[in-house]
Parts: structure tokens; C-alpha cells; sequence
């Protein structure tokens, strides 16, 4: 309608590699809306990672929507000071407080500024919303009329003309903000409240919230429907939840003395339709082009269709950089991007910056000097599906030294990872991201990733097909030729095991190009069988 108020949605947020996929969401729930005359203002806290902020703005930009403006404030400004940054520079008829990791409903505009016009207020927050724990899936129905602000202030929609303003100094500055300005409007008796519609915002309790999970777990059970209540109400529930994505996995339904009932997990989408993101993090120096060439040729012949790579470079020799870029146009391949950010960053950023850069429901880490077999991605992919987790590696793979010629089957069940890291597929939603700072950002980032999924009860492994990969062991990885040698020797197959498995190693390890002369597949108490090299 074009003669309706338009809304100007309010965003604080401050990018970190943990918070990229939330934020995703949040925009996601924005550009759903049903209530057409909007913008949404998005301020970037500069407190916040420089590549988490670089990868946030690339990853708006790549919307391509007018609606959406980025405002880059310096830092060092209370949460308070950057909510006023927003509303000094919203357009809009209406404010509306839209935070970077919660979810809302398709018509939350549409129906909270139906309550803000029909109340005559001056402001309406609502007063029962859904409260999700993503970490154990339950989801509990709080209804805030008892407490001090009568509804959760993080809803808050109001008229912009009002003499309100977030605190900019002191406690509340930092940490409760809104409940300052709910306070304000109550004062001045203008403040009302939308009832009976708590599917319309969905406050996520994730564990890195402005408050603590203590306070997220008083809210839950002081504030929360019994079970009873929520099963007399299940069916209007079930409608209204229909339009939130929890992604996949079922959700429980929890009263504050108990289950109510669960919502059944998200249609397994068909892996034919999934775009999965290729991620590669390379250093450019003149040693390790031919090894990402043939890294991207793996790429190149994978047989899952719709999939992108996105190559990020940092470091290194600027000629090398450039022989790379050289490379990547002559291939012709609109699916691989390139993305050089400035300065030099740790490994862990630098993948962070890759996850958040990519389009694809699904990221699987490609290391740019491995090789893998070219249904690698169809048959991970598959597994990740079925398997309902969050993220999946191999647990077998073949490890290869070129220098000797020679091929291990290596299992890494015994290891911390359980299988290895480095073969890592993840749904693009999931919270688990890279370290940035310290030795693990590093040496031994994709392990602490695989750690966070192991802790959250969302980690599996595909075993029995070690020729999906091949881990390079050519003197120049990250890990010194110490490491890579204890691993051959430790986790290697038998001799007697690799012998009994020769035909099916054959098959799998038929599309691998190891360069001219004989390969010997190595067990760990001697050597196999062998594999004839190119003429």
C-alpha cells in the first residue's frame, strides 16, 4: 500500500566469525517481510574483526538491494550510542529495533505496525514471543506481562517524533539498553503492547548473547507457558511456526514444567538442489602454484553440479598472486570467485572470510594443495544430509608423498577429530566457526571447528571411502614433515588390510593424475601393492 507508513528497521551489530551465519538469518527475515514500504539501516560497531566486517559488508552488497545501508561509525561507542547512530540516520515513518541474530516472522511488520496505528500508541513492543535454544533445540513460549517492561524491549516499534533516546554512558549503555527507553515511554504513558502472537519473534539464545545464558534460562523458565498451555494452543503453534526456519532437526516445544509437543524436522532438501561453496585459502608463492592448479582442476571435475569456489588470497609474493588471477580467468569459470583482503591475517580469519563470502547453503573447507576424487562432493554431500548433522568429514583418506612416490590409507578414528579435519563439510547456517586469535588461528584451526561441532552433539563422519581424498604430505603444509610422518606411521593401514582392499583402492584411485612413475601403496609395516604411473 502505498499510502502506509514506511518502516525503518534498526540494526546494531558487530560482525565475528561465530555471529556471520545469525546475521545471514536476521537479513534473511528482513527481505521476507510481507510489509513492503521499509528500509533496514544496518551500523557496524568498529570495535568489531576487520575481516568479520569486510566479510558482513560483502556479504550485503552481494543482495543487491537499495534498501539496505551500511553506516561504519568509529569505535569505542556504547551499544546505547550506536542504536542513536541508527535512528539519527533512519528515513522511515516508523522505527523498528531489528536485531542482528534473532528471527522474525514474514508479516512482523505488517501486523506490529497494525497494533502501533490501531492502539493510537506511541510505541508497541510484543508481549509474548518464542524463545529458541538452538544448542539443544527447544523452543519455550515466554510471556513478559509480569515483568518490569510488560513485553521484550528488543521488539520494539515506535513513532520516530518521540523525545526518546537510548542511555549513551553508563551500565545501561552497554547492556539493556531498550528496557531504558521502554521505561521512558511508559512514563509518558504512551506505550502499548501486541498480545497473542508470539510466532512473530523468535529471541535465539545462542550462548554469546548481551546477556548471559543464566539470565536466557531464568527468562525461559520464569517467564514460560506451562506444557499444558502450550498443548491447548498447539494448532495455531504449528501455523505460525511454519514461516520460522530452525533449521534442520526436530524442535521441542518446552513449557516451563515440561515438553508440549515437537515440531517435526525440516524437509531434508534433495542434494541435487543444494549449491554447495568450495572454500580455499591460498598463500601465493611460486612452490605451490602447480599444487593449486591441480587443486582447482579437482574442483573443475566434480560431479555434484551446483557448487561455486571461492579462492581467497592473502600474503605471499604479489607475481605469484597474479599468476594465480591469470590462471583462474583463463579457466573461464563464472563459479570461482577471488576475494584478496587487505593486510595479513591469520589462517582463521582468512577461512572465516571465505564462509562468509559464500552463497551456498553448504561450505566444504578445499585445501589448495590436496586433491580430491570427483564425486567427493556428491557423496559428502549425501552423507551430510542423511546424516542430520551440522558438519561431516572422512574419516579415512589416502595421504601421498611425492617426493618418495609413495600412498597411504590412513583412518583417523583414534584421533581427537575422529576423522580429518581438513575434509570438512558444514551447512553455511552453522555456528561453529574459525579461531582468529591465538595458536589454534594458526596451526589447527579446521580441529578447534571440528571440536565446536563435537561439544554441540552435531559432528559425523563418513568412513569406508578413503579414495574421496588425498592429503598432500609435500614438505611445504603447515604441519612440519615431523607431523605428517607420525601420522603415515600411526594411522596407517596395514599392509595385510590394504592388500585385502587392492581392487576396490584401484577403482577409487583411478581418476587421480600422481604424475609420471610408479606409485607404491604403503601400509604401515610395509609396502602393498603398486600403482603403474603414467607413460
Amino acid at each position: 500500500m502505498t499510502d502506509s507508513p514506511s518502516i525503518s528497521c534498526l540494526m546494531v551489530t558487530r560482525p565475528a566469525p561465530g555471529r556471520l551465519g545469525r546475521l545471514k538469518c536476521s537479513l534473511q527475515a528482513y527481505i521476507d517481510q510481507t510489509h513492503e514500504r521499509r528500509d533496514l539501516v544496518v551500523v557496524i560497531d568498529g570495535d568489531a574483526s576487520a575481516a568479520a566486517a569486510a566479510a558482513a559488508k560483502a556479504y550485503i552488497a552481494s543482495l543487491g538491494r537499495d534498501d539496505i545501508r551500511v553506516l561504519e561509525p568509529p569505535g569505542g561507542q556504547t551499544l546505547g550510542a550506536l542504536r542513536n547512530i541508527s535512528t539519527a540516520n533512519a528515513p522511515g515513518d516508523v522505527l523498528c529495533q531489528w536485531d542482528d541474530d534473532d528471527l522474525c516472522h514474514p508479516q512482523r511488520l505488517e501486523l506490529q505496525l497494525h497494533a502501533l496505528v490501531g492502539q493510537a500508541a506511541e510505541a508497541v513492543c510484543l508481549q509474548e514471543v518464542m524463545q529458541f535454544f538452538p544448542a539443544e533445540r527447544s523452543l519455550y513460549c515466554t510471556n513478559w506481562r509480569a515483568s518490569e517492561d510488560s513485553a521484550p524491549p528488543g521488539t520494539l516499534m515506535r513513532w520516530p517524533r518521540l523525545p526518546v533516546a537510548y542511555p549513551e554512558t553508563g551500565e545501561a549503555a552497554r547492556r539493556g539498553e531498550d528496557s531504558d527507553v521502554v521505561r521512558q515511554l511508559q512514563r509518558r504513558g504512551g506505550y502499548g503492547v501486541l498480545a497473542g502472537a508470539p510466532h512473530l519473534y523468535v529471541y535465539v539464545s545462542h550462548g554469546e548473547n548481551s546477556w548471559d545464558d543464566g539470565h536466557h534460562r531464568m527468562l525461559a523458565t520464569s517467564l514460560g507457558l506451562s506444557a499444558g498451555l502450550l498443548k491447548r494452543r498447539e494448532a495455531r503453534l504449528r501455523e505460525g511456526l511454519a514461516g520460522i526456519d530452525f533449521g534442520p532437526g526436530e524442535v521441542t516445544v518446552q513449557g516451563a514444567n515440561g515438553p508440549a509437543f515437537t515440531l517435526g524436522p525440516a524437509a531434508r532438501p534433495s542434494p541435487k538442489t543444494v549449491l554447495i561453496s568450495c572454500l580455499m585459502v591460498a598463500l601465493p608463492v611460486p612452490e605451490r602454484l602447480d599444487r593449486l592448479k591441480q587443486s582447482l582442476a579437482a574442483y573443475i571435475e566434480q560431479t555434484h553440479g551446483r557448487r561455486e569456489l571461492v579462492l581467497v588470497i592473502n600474503g605471499g609474493e604479489p607475481a605469484a598472486a597474479a599468476a594465480i588471477k591469470a590462471h583462474v580467468a583463463a579457466l573461464g569459470r563464472r563459479d570461482i570467485r577471488i576475494i584478496e583482503p587487505p593486510g595479513t591475517l591469520t589462517l582463521g580469519a582468512l577461512r572465516n572470510l571465505s564462509r562468509a563470502s559464500a552463497e551456498g547453503e553448504v561450505v566444504c573447507q578445499w585445501d589448495d594443495d590436496d586433491l580430491s576424487h570427483p564425486e567427493r562432493l556428491e557423496r559428502q554431500l549425501a552423507a551430510l544430509v542423511q546424516s542430520g548433522a551440522e558438519g561431516v568429514c572422512l574419516r579415512e583418506v589416502m595421504q601421498f608423498f611425492p617426493a618418495e612416490r609413495r600412498l597411504y590409507g590412513a583412518n583417523w578414528r583414534a584421533t581427537e577429530a575422529q576423522a580429518h579435519p581438513g575434509t570438512l563439510m558444514l551447512w553455511s547456517w552453522s555456528p561453529a566457526a574459525y579461531p582468529e586469535t591465538g595458536a589454534r588461528s594458526r596451526l589447527g584451526e579446521d580441529l578447534d571447528v571440528v571440536l565446536q561441532l563435537q561439544r554441540r552433539g552435531a559432528y559425523g563422519v563418513l568412513a569406508g571411502v578413503p579414495h574421496l581424498y588425498v592429503y598432500v604430505s609435500h614438505g611445504g603444509n603447515s604441519w612440519d614433515e615431523a607431523h605428517h610422518r607420525m601420522l603415515a606411521t600411526s594411522l596407517g593401514l596395514s599392509q595385510g588390510l590394504l592388500r585385502r582392499r587392492e581392487s576396490a583402492l584401484r577403482e577409487g584411485l583411478a581418476p587421480f593424475d600422481f604424475g609420471p612413475g610408479a606409485v607404491t601403496v604403503q601400509g604401515a609395516n610395509g609396502p602393498a601393492f603398486t600403482l603403474d604411473g603414467e607413460a
